[in-house]
Order: C-alpha cells, then sequence, then structure tokens
C-alpha cells in the first residue's frame, strides 16, 4: 500500500488598524506573528477513501479526533465535515479513492485569537490547490487579511472590495521595544463582533480616514506619532461600534501608556504603545489580572 506526507505551514495573524472597515473596503494593516499551524497530510492509496483528522494545541493536547467511518454530532466534527466537504467541491478530483490521515499542530494557544481558523483553511488549501478565499467565503466567512497574513512573512496591507488584493512592507518602527500585545482574555466571536458593526452603514468619509490612518500607521518615526494616530483610530470605531475606546475604559486610571484594540473589540490581544519600562508595565498591568503581555519582537515575524 503506497503512502506519501506533505506538510504545510501558515503564520498567525495581528490586525493592526481597520478593524471592521476592512470589511467594507478600508485598507488595513496586518502582521504575520511568529506563531502560526501546521499541517501534514499523510496520503494512503487504499481505495478505502477514509478521512482520519487530529488536531494538537500547542501543548500537544489533542483537542479534535476525527474519523469519517464515526459519526459524531458535535460543533468540531460539524464545522471540520463542512470545511471538508466545500473541499470537495472546489477540488472534486479528492478523496475519491485514497484515504488521508490529517495532523495539525498548533503553536499558539487556541485561544489567543491569533488565527487557528484562517492557518487552517490556508493550509488545506495550499494541499488542497484551490482558492483559500473562496474556502473562507463558503465556511466561516470574513475579509480574508488574516488568510493573506498567513502566507507573507512581512507586514501586509490588505483590501478587499471585489476581490482581496495586497501588498508587503517593512515595518521600521525606530521604537519597536515600546510596543507590546496584551492578552485581554477574553476571546472574542468575530461573527457576533461583525453583526454589531453592520447595525451601522459605512460611508466613504469613514472608510477614507481608516485607510489614511492605516497608511500613517505605518510610516510613524516616533512613539508620540504613533500614540496620536492609535487614539483618533480608537475614536473613530468607538463612535461607529458605540464601545468606549480602552482608554476610556480598562485603562482610565493612568495617562503613561496608549491601548488600541486589534481585531473584534473586547477580546483576544490589544497593542500598548508606553514609555514606561516593561517590569513597570508588567506590574501595572498585572494589578488589572492581565498576565500576559509579549514584547513586539517576540510576538510579530
Amino acid at each position: 500500500m503506497k503512502t506519501s506526507i506533505q506538510k504545510f505551514y501558515g503564520h498567525g495573524k495581528l490586525l493592526l488598524t481597520g478593524e471592521y472597515a476592512v470589511l467594507d473596503g478600508a485598507k488595513a494593516l496586518s502582521v504575520p506573528t511568529k506563531f502560526g499551524q501546521s499541517l501534514e497530510v499523510k496520503t494512503i492509496e487504499d481505495n478505502q477513501a477514509n478521512i482520519s483528522w487530529k488536531s494538537y494545541t500547542n501543548t500537544d493536547e489533542l483537542w479534535l479526533n476525527y474519523n469519517s467511518k464515526f459519526k459524531i454530532d458535535n460543533e468540531e466534527h460539524l464545522m471540520l465535515e463542512k470545511i471538508l466537504d466545500v473541499v470537495k467541491e472546489l477540488n472534486s478530483n479528492l478523496f475519491k479513492t485514497n484515504s488521508f490521515e490529517f495532523s495539525t499542530k498548533l503553536e499558539f494557544d487556541r485561544k489567543w485569537g491569533l488565527g487557528s481558523s484562517s492557518t487552517l483553511l490556508y493550509c488545506l488549501s495550499k494541499w488542497a490547490k484551490i482558492n483559500p478565499f473562496i474556502l473562507l467565503e463558503k465556511t466561516f466567512g470574513g475579509s480574508g487579511y488574516d488568510l493573506a497574513s498567513a502566507g507573507e512573512d512581512k507586514a501586509i496591507f490588505y483590501t478587499k472590495k471585489n476581490k482581496a488584493i495586497w501588498e508587503t512592507l517593512d515595518l521600521k518602527f525606530p521604537f519597536k521595544e515600546k510596543l507590546y500585545f496584551v492578552y485581554l482574555g477574553k476571546k472574542k466571536n468575530s461573527r457576533e463582533a461583525i453583526t454589531h458593526y453592520r447595525e451601522e452603514k459605512s460611508t466613504k468619509e469613514f472608510l477614507d480616514k481608516i485607510t489614511k490612518l492605516s497608511k500613517d500607521f505605518s510610516k510613524a518615526t516616533e512613539l508620540e506619532e504613533l500614540q496620536g494616530i492609535m487614539i483618533m483610530h480608537e475614536n473613530i470605531l468607538s463612535k461607529r461600534l458605540k464601545t468606549p475606546t480602552l482608554n476610556k475604559s480598562i485603562f482610565n486610571d493612568t495617562n503613561k501608556l496608549v491601548a488600541k484594540s486589534l481585531g473584534g473589540w473586547g477580546g483576544d490581544f490589544i497593542l500598548i504603545a508606553t514609555d514606561l519600562p516593561f517590569s513597570d508595565l508588567k506590574n501595572y498591568l498585572s494589578s488589572k489580572k492581565l498576565n500576559i503581555v509579549l514584547k513586539w519582537k517576540d510576538m510579530v515575524l
């Protein structure tokens, strides 16, 4: 019985600017992370057409164990079957006779929101030789910036109007050592966040402002300049989402840092720009029970 093994890898992501607005065509700035997800596919030429799937966390815990021979109607299995059905639909030559053993391994905590779904779709699309953006559209939905970042080793400007367009760029902040990523500890449901955003229609003025701020963000040469851009971005989205900014909610007791939401507001990681020494920042955040803090150089690829 002939077998072969293929391996694929996708980077996690963080959306620095353009959250929500990227869905309506605004230019967004995204960076790939040093943490990603790998996919290994073993093809077995046995005429059985069976599919088995094992997914492991960053601590080697098996969190998904699937076999097409056995029917288990839990949420994870149903979602995986939906993804595989779309893969079959987009490449009808797959799954006809051969059996496949899939295995995925995360390098980051599943709760972190760095792209456990997007890295999976990216790797699966590479293996199946299908368009990842169509696979995304037919499964999870979203703008697709995370798929673009999964395959890049640099920051990207990403826009989606009729189709996804992106370009890579070098982010050369001279003050990177003053930028930190802090995990809020509240996994955000992207679909719910998008539904809330959709309650109001985006104007051209709103989208143009976000696009300009994305460009300005990438060109900042001083910490104070970046902080000002972060505040403007937060204020615009705060008005749109009818939600207070981080500096007016969680961090309303200090003027020594500027914080910005990344992705869905209220969960996952945020960006903090501050002159505070790292130890002082960690102590301050610890007082708010925020204990996962990563320096820019430890997070961004």
